[in-house]
């Protein structure tokens, strides 16, 4: 029966993606070992497993090593699709310059620096323990710009605002109307609100790496916890949302698993593959 059901499995999933904070890992960075294990046992059994996240490349490099990515993975929640062997970008949608513009006057109009990813590289509106924090967790330098438009010559990927948590739904209602409809905003951290062009998605992202592979919508499995993971857990013919994920965000996944810190990917992948 059970080796029934994984020929099954292997012939519904060839394609699995999955978000990082709150789902890939746990606490403090760390896979634990049920994860990895699921993980390489999926994909040698043929099964395509790739990342879909918020952070950048950078940030990601620690996890593709340990446990073996091959694919080209999804950052800054899906405006980058990176090339893992050669690192480089072979999808990308940046900001358009008028809105990132508008996104630098709102940031001094509410007097909150931002942390802007242009080009790859990190730049910020000014540099404080936030800041510091930010540059090593993701593993890059943080470049201060005193003129905006030295980050918008490289064009910008992504916009974000790192916010005390308690102030987040606040600062969401001044926004309200204020920001261009070519602009998407969203938490992908309880603390961090982003902002990126539209038409990018991790669905979106998503659904270019499945057609470039030649894999059908529904033989791809997603698994998220964030706002920024919802459309591509409504891509995925399975999608999946964390045990620890909002309401809001499991009420558009197939199945909701356990939290990442109960070994939710695990799980889901020992019943469903």
């Amino acid at each position: 029966m059970l080796e029934s059901s994984l020929r099954e499995g292997v012939k519904m999933y060839k394609l699995l993606a999955f978000d990082v904070d709150g789902t890939l890992v746990e606490k403090e960075e760390r896979l634990s070992k049920e994860t990895i294990e699921a993980l390489k046992r999926v994909r040698d059994q043929g099964i395509q497993i790739t990342i879909a996240t918020g952070r950048s490349y950078s940030g990601i490099t620690q996890i593709i090593d340990e446990v073996g990515f091959k694919l080209p993975v999804i950052t800054f929640n899906g405006a980058n699709v990176v090339d893992v062997e050669s690192e480089e970008v072979i999808y990308s949608k940046e900001l358009n310059d008028d809105d990132a513009k508008i996104l630098d006057q709102l940031s001094k109009e509410f007097e909150i620096p931002y942390i802007v990813w242009a080009n790859n590289n990190l730049y910020a509106s000014e540099m404080n323990e936030k800041v510091k924090w930010y540059a090593e967790r993701f593993n890059c330098n943080a470049y201060i710009v005193e003129d905006f438009s030295e980050a918008l010559s490289y064009g910008v990927t992504k916009f974000l605002w790192f916010l005390k948590i308690e102030d987040v739904d606040g600062v969401k209602k001044r926004l309200e109307g204020r920001v261009p409809e070519s602009v998407s905003y969203f938490t992908s951290r309880p603390e961090f609100l982003e902002f990126i062009n539209a038409d990018v998605s991790k669905g979106v992202a998503l659904d270019f790496l499945a057609t470039k592979l030649g894999i059908k919508q529904s033989e791809v499995m997603a698994f998220g916890d964030g706002e920024n993971d919802m459309e591509m857990i409504k891509y995925a013919g399975k999608g999946i949302a964390m045990g620890n994920a909002k309401d809001h965000v499991k009420a558009v996944a197939d199945y909701v698993t356990d939290a990442n810190t109960e070994n939710g990917i695990a799980n889901a992948i020992n019943k469903f593959i």
